[in-house]
């Protein structure tokens, strides 16, 4: 027996078994390929516990035999493999990524080469941190785990399992999602760790693994290897002496509190956003009239998903507006307190647990976000009864609020904080990068 990494590349058909078992911890996956002499190659071992083993079994009725024994052991059939099984060929020769990214966010030429290598190595900490190395990211982009390429249709598996463990532990659910999505849990027979700050924190891993699976798939059936990928936003940097660059710095600047452990940045570089959707907003914003400039922070590793999608709402549970772990409700946060939204880019906001950029200078977004009608905070109410006024009240001429504002001092927090419900609400018009 040997060790092996993948099927070999000149089989005639390869299976993909797994046997699934969160509360006994015991995940196994064997592989099966069918070689042109008649003889079957298996890979076994344990879901994201590495390459595993290997062994060629002769005979031409080997894989067959090999296949009925395990599917009577309780192994299925998993497919996720054979769905990406094309974009592992296009992947393993192209590389050149940094050249797609780049031709994706600067298309009009200008890119900023050391920007576009910290945010794809960014995304690559991001995956590796946040799966314990179950999950790999190459230099040429593609991505894996032990059972094989990861593909799309995983990445939507798993946000339907994650789905339902947003409502509690699941075991069906969890031994699906991390099947799908292998990570280091501490105590997988436990059931307490499904919270929902672990669920928010797999909607950043999947926002990530999605944008890391699309760009080592574009441009596959192209040939061409500098196929520009499709970001929602394009970037253009600005100079320091440019007006909008002295605006931004002096708006950072007014906000800073000496008491954030981002208070000791600076602004360095910045670079203006131009938004595919930009329509989508103008049309909100001519419907709700009232808008803020605000910042919004984010780790290092979530800025390539949110320059190729935008920013995301997280989603209600069972039509419920969850609250655990985010004081005011499922939303997108932003404060008109900068040093306070950067805090988040360098993991010291509440509940990051140091989970901040890893390697390189931590970035900020700035956006123009329409607020509407805005549930504004008091000195007496909680932030329970915040959340339920602005979700079912309404204001003094009886109309519904659109978003939350939160002055430092209320509800027990200590600075400003704003939420909207829909992200075509926020348009995103700057990318900072502090030192």
């Amino acid at each position: 027996m040997s060790t092996s990494t993948a099927a070999p590349a000149a089989a005639l058909e390869t299976i993909m078994l797994i046997q699934v078992n969160a509360a006994g911890n015991n995940n196994k996956f064997y592989e099966l390929s069918k070689m042109p002499d008649g003889s079957t190659f298996a890979r076994w071992g344990r879901v994201g516990g590495g390459a595993g083993q290997s062994r060629t079994y002769p005979g031409h009725g080997s894989f067959d035999n090999k296949r009925e024994e395990k599917l009577r052991k309780g192994y299925q059939v998993f497919d996720g493999g054979k769905a990406a099984s094309a974009a592992v060929a296009t992947t393993a020769n192209r590389g050149q990524l940094q050249q797609r990214v780049s031709a994706g966010l600067f298309p009009s030429g200008g890119a900023t080469a050391d920007l576009i290598a910290h945010l794809i190595r960014s995304n690559r900490h991001a995956i590796d941190t946040a799966t314990g190395g179950r999950i790999t990211v190459s230099d040429s982009g593609s991505v894996t785990t032990a059972l094989g390429p990861v593909s799309l249709v995983q990445v939507t598996q798993a946000r339907h399992e994650l789905a339902v463990l947003r409502a509690g532990y699941d075991r069906l659910a969890v031994e699906k999602y991390l099947t799908l999505i292998p990570q280091k849990i501490q105590n997988v027979r436990a059931t307490d760790w499904v919270t929902q700050s672990w669920c928010r924190e797999q909607d950043d891993l999947l926002d990530a693994l999605e944008s890391a699976v699309t760009m080592s798939s574009t441009g596959a059936d192209t040939g061409d290897v500098a196929a520009p990928i499709d970001f929602r936003h394009t970037l253009t940097e600005l100079g320091r002496g440019d007006d909008d660059f002295s605006r931004i710095a002096a708006k950072f600047d007014r906000s800073r509190n000496t008491m954030h452990a981002a208070n000791r940045l600076a602004l360095h570089r910045v670079w203006a956003l131009t938004d595919s959707s930009g329509p989508v907003w103008e049309k909100r914003k001519t419907a709700l009239k009232h808008s803020r400039e605000l910042w919004h922070g984010t780790t290092a590793g979530n800025v390539l998903s949110i320059l190729r999608t935008g920013l995301i709402c997280p989603p209600s549970t069972a039509g419920a507006y969850n609250t655990t772990g985010r004081m005011f409700g499922d939303g997108v946060y932003f404060s008109d307190q900068s040093t306070k939204s950067l805090n988040y880019a360098i993991g010291s906001a509440p509940g990051q647990r140091g989970r901040g950029s890893g390697a390189g200078n931590p970035m900020m977004f700035l956006a123009d976000v329409v607020m509407g009608r805005e549930c504004r905070s008091d000195a007496i109410t909680s932030s329970s009864a915040l959340i339920s006024r602005s979700r079912t009240g309404a204001d003094d001429r009886g109309r519904k609020f659109d978003s939350i504002y939160v002055r430092g001092g209320h509800c027990g927090v200590m600075n400003n904080e704003m939420i909207v419900w829909h992200t075509d609400q926020i348009k995103l018009t700057h990318l900072c990068e502090f030192r």
